[in-house]
């Protein structure tokens, strides 16, 4: 599942006058059947750091990605990863 929470934006003045940066975060939240193999999650966690993390498209900026163990609920295992981006 995949969620886009906006944050502030910003004007940085630059040249002929200002440019505005927007930030937020892009939470992908992955699930898995408790007591499957846990290997599958996090590489699936590894591979999506790698395509993000300190990347740049030209419109978007990446930063530091965070893995955060949300634990188990109905007979799921979640794993959240949260990708902080600058939209120029």
């Amino acid at each position: 599942r995949l969620s886009n929470l906006p944050g502030m934006a910003a004007a940085v003045e630059i040249g002929d006058g200002p440019v505005t940066h927007r930030s937020g975060i892009i939470i992908i939240q992955l699930f898995v059947p408790v007591g499957s193999r846990s290997l599958l999650i996090t590489e699936t966690a590894d591979n999506l750091r790698e395509l993000f993390e300190w990347k740049s498209d030209g419109a978007l900026d990446y930063f530091a990605v965070s893995c955060i163990d949300a634990g188990e609920t109905d007979g799921w295992s979640q794993l959240n990863l949260q990708i902080p981006y600058r939209a120029l």
